[in-house]
């Protein structure tokens, strides 16, 4: 199969277009530029706020016009996530999709189908001439990827729609009903320098999964920072390693750290035993990660050095990021198998005078989530930081007496003979915000099986897509009816 042979065309055609252009988060420009051109094409109106978001308005299908407006809703940006040996420029190289098997993936990038497939699916509902609908909203947020600043600053007065169908979830025959709340922590750490001597070595922490910070995080997963933190940690202990040059890990704050690197300074002629603590550190972390995250390797490679990080003020930084409180914190009691609260220890920067160090944070329970948010701030504080602590953002409740919720669920129903499963997900829809937004706004969120967001293992399974579309089509009608 080729990529223009996939079905349903209307949707994958749409979705295809999104990949051509570039729209990593905060470079949405030419993307949204793109569907204000494809609406204008097809007479349906399309609407900015002073953030970037839009609003596309499109009339009703004939007949249907005293329906109540439907708002579908996702976001434009996509996390820009590549391989370390992979060659490309998120902000002028379209995503290269392909097909492998019932799959679509990206060559060794992020392929963003979260949220791209739901900004399709939008498109297309209103592309098709045989979609039955009444007036639609299609509401195409901005930065959602960074911190949900788009649905935090959307102008609620372009909306006029009370029903939402959010369409960026990634599990087919489910719907979710409710999501968490999160927020961030940057600490800074001020760096003295100076000559040290020793051989410059460069250890790489490399061939992790990583993943969604939300939804994966509790896969058990390798944090490439805590790894190479803690190898650096026992090489000073034993003595071997005397200042470090740099320390870097992670790229974003919402996903998993793949890989971290650091320059360490050794002492004259103990290379060798600098390769038997790593040695001993990657089979350690192997058997701890076990099938969870089987690629981790680790390397070491003669570099030229600079000015350097004495070991003995690397020591109290190195500990922070090995105390902090990572991974999963807390599960729900009320729902079997979703995480109630999380950290992820996601980006570490050497900024030559300073470090920083980025958290985020989540949880469905606001005191919760404020609590783990008090120890990392102490954590960081500990270890000589000034800690920056945004305003977390809000979860999303579910109401199980939602009228949307019951529309969707019976549609299920019909179409496959059984009901879908009703889920609260750990992470940050923007369902939590935009009802705050718009009150009154009754909301469900939906999707295709999407696996591994966030990654350049990110892939989409091409059946579910089809299915997805059928149901939201019937969905859709029925609102309209």
């Amino acid at each position: 199969m080729s990529l223009d042979q996939l079905q349903p065309a209307i949707l994958w055609n749409h979705f295809l277009d999104i990949c051509r252009i570039p729209h990593g988060s905060g470079d949405e420009a030419a993307l949204r530029e793109r569907l204000i051109q494809v609406s204008r094409a097809r007479g349906w109106d399309p609407v900015v706020d002073g953030v970037g978001n839009l609003v596309i308005r499109v009339p009703a299908t004939p007949g249907h016009e005293a329906a109540p407006t439907l708002v579908l809703q996702g976001h434009l940006d996509m996390v820009c996530e590549k391989n370390a040996e992979t060659e490309h420029d998120f902000a002028t190289e379209p995503i290269q999709p392909w097909i492998d098997g019932d799959l679509l993936r990206a060559k060794g990038t992020t392929l963003g189908a979260d949220n791209g497939i739901g900004i399709a699916a939008g498109l297309a509902l209103a592309d098709d001439p045989e979609v039955v609908h009444g007036p639609l909203e299609i509401l195409c947020t901005v930065d959602e990827e960074r911190g949900l600043t788009g649905a935090q600053e959307l102008d609620g007065s372009l909306l006029k729609g009370r029903t939402l169908l959010n369409l960026d979830s990634e599990e087919e025959g489910a719907l979710y009903v409710g999501c968490s709340g999160g927020g961030d922590l940057v600490g800074t750490f001020g760096l003295s320098r100076q000559e040290v001597g020793g051989e410059a070595v460069r250890i790489d922490v490399k061939g992790l999964l990583g993943g969604h910070s939300g939804l994966d995080i509790h896969l058990g997963r390798g944090n490439s920072i805590a790894i190479l933190a803690g190898l650096i940690a026992e090489a000073i202990e034993a003595e071997l390693v005397v200042g470090v040059d740099t320390f870097r890990g992670g790229n974003l704050r919402n996903a998993i750290p793949r890989e971290a690197h650091a320059i360490v300074r050794v002492l004259d002629g103990h290379r060798d035993d600098l390769e038997v603590v790593a040695l001993k550190k990657l089979r350690e972390a192997r058997e701890e990660l076990g099938e969870a995250d089987p690629g981790l390797a680790i390397e070491l490679n003669d570099v030229a050095g600079g000015e350097t990080v004495p070991a003995e003020a690397m020591v109290p930084l190195l500990a922070m990021l090995l105390e902090m409180p990572r991974g999963v914190l807390e599960m729900s009691e009320d729902i079997e198998g979703l995480v109630q609260t999380s950290n992820n220890l996601a980006v570490v920067k050497d900024l030559g005078e300073t470090l920083t160090v980025q958290a985020s944070t989540r949880s469905s329970v606001a005191a919760e989530l404020e609590e783990a948010r008090d120890r990392i701030a102490a954590c960081m504080e500990a270890a000589g930081g000034e800690v920056e602590r945004d305003e977390a953002y809000p979860g999303w409740k579910p109401d199980m007496d939602s009228a949307v919720l019951a529309r969707c669920v019976a549609v299920h129903e019909r179409m496959f003979g059984s009901k879908p499963a009703v889920k609260a997900i750990h992470a940050g829809l923007e369902c939590g915000i935009l009802g705050e937004a718009v009150p009154g706004m009754d909301m469900v969120s939906m999707g295709p099986n999407i696996h591994f967001p966030h990654s350049p293992d990110e892939h989409i399974e091409i059946p579910s897509v089809g299915r997805f579309w059928e149901y939201l089509k019937a969905v859709v009608a029925d609102l309209a009816g």
